[in-house]
């Protein structure tokens, strides 16, 4: 008889926090489950690890060579035998167990409700260090989310920690798993994609620990794959925008616009005011737009959105920039940066004062840093 949970735990190179992640499943006090050790082709002791634990529920499976952390989840998903499935990384952990119970009970409750979560603890060498805040939904209390607040939140930012949830198998076959081409985001875009059609449930309380460690998937992608990874958090919105359009959810349609639009001025904006390496020229970001907009029209919306927020955001970052050359006294540099905070926002007032007070250091060596901070917090943009 198949049982009715199937945890996947990917694992490569997390044979030191393996240990804890399984025991955490074993002590659960519901325990109809299997538990899925998904070994990654991992060089570490993963086999040997994995081999202390007697438990039949507990099956360990190991690649034969290393699919990667997406196929490595999908492979894991598409083996669990379970009507839900909780994918868990190794070195994340249950922190209640009461959990899975709770869970199972709610989703069998509520056939409507494409899957679970709550809020994860952060842990950091060994140590709970309180809420992950990105994690928590907000308001108070258990809830039942509608799918469409769910999509909506998305527009802003990932709505759901990965391994603090469970969902129906049926969502995955559904959606057809994690999307290969988003190794940081496909979670992302899978909670968006289900909650087109299903409704979410929450509990306000963190019965999971997420696991903050030097090396995290995201740390490591960020080192070793950069470009790939800053891209990822347009790629995902440019996905779940087509999502959005295929659910016939048009009233959410502009949020995704305004989405897409800022993280654009936010590109363009660490390109001409920092030089960063991933940001996004003018011209680079407009043939981008045009290119995956399933229009004109939609293509047309964005950039104009982006023209209307662009300048404020471009004199915010000058400003910025050149508020800290003038702190450590490199007068010429802040002198710049306030001449083209004015360029985009002409007359705007905080970078004139910067600027008055910058060629006032400069010319006459009066030095006005105590009554800038004052002035700090009052000075409109």
């Amino acid at each position: 008889m198949d049982p009715k949970v199937s945890f996947v735990v990917p694992c490569y190179k997390l044979a030191h926090f393996l240990g804890a992640c399984v025991n955490s499943i074993l002590a659960q006090t519901y325990g109809d489950f299997e538990a899925l050790i998904m070994d990654d082709c991992s060089p570490d002791n993963t086999p040997e690890v994995a081999a202390e634990f007697k438990d039949p529920r507990v099956i360990y499976i190991r690649n034969e060579i290393n699919l990667g952390n997406i196929r490595n989840y999908n492979k894991g998903i598409e083996l669990a035998r379970g009507r839900y499935v909780w994918l868990i990384s190794a070195d994340d952990y249950l922190r209640s167990r009461e959990v899975l119970r709770k869970y199972v009970d709610f989703l069998d409750k509520n056939p409507h409700v494409g899957y679970v979560f709550c809020p994860a603890m952060s842990v950091r060498e060994g140590k709970e260090y309180g809420l992950e805040p990105w994690s928590a939904w907000p308001g108070k209390g258990d809830q039942t989310l509608s799918g469409l607040e769910v999509v909506r939140h998305s527009a802003v930012a990932c709505p759901v920690c990965q391994p603090t949830s469970l969902v129906r198998k049926e969502c995955y076959t559904r959606i057809g798993g994690f999307p290969v081409s988003l190794p940081r985001a496909g979670d992302w875009y899978f909670w968006v994609a289900s909650a087109t059609a299903y409704d979410v449930g929450y509990f306000a309380e963190p019965m999971v620990c997420y696991r903050r460690h030097a090396t995290n998937m995201e740390k490591t992608m960020e080192r070793d794959q950069a470009s790939l990874f800053f891209d990822q958090e347009l790629m995902v919105r440019w996905m779940i925008i087509r999502e959005v359009q295929k659910a016939g959810m048009q009233n959410l349609y502009l949020d995704y616009c305004h989405a897409l639009a800022s993280m654009y001025v936010s590109r363009l904006v660490d390109k001409a005011v920092n030089n960063f390496q991933y940001g996004r020229t003018w011209d680079v970001a407009t043939q981008e737009i045009r290119d995956n907009a399933s229009s004109e029209k939609e293509a047309e919306e964005i950039l104009r959105l982006i023209r209307l927020d662009l300048p404020t955001a471009l004199a915010v970052g000058y400003t910025y920039s050149g508020a800290s050359h003038y702190k450590i006294g490199q007068l010429d540099h802040a002198i710049t940066s306030f001449r083209f905070a004015l360029t985009a926002k002409p007359w705007s007032i905080k970078p004139i004062v910067y600027l008055v007070a910058s060629k006032l250091e400069q010319v006459f060596g009066i030095r006005l840093v105590p009554w800038l901070k004052a002035l700090k917090g009052f000075l409109p943009l």
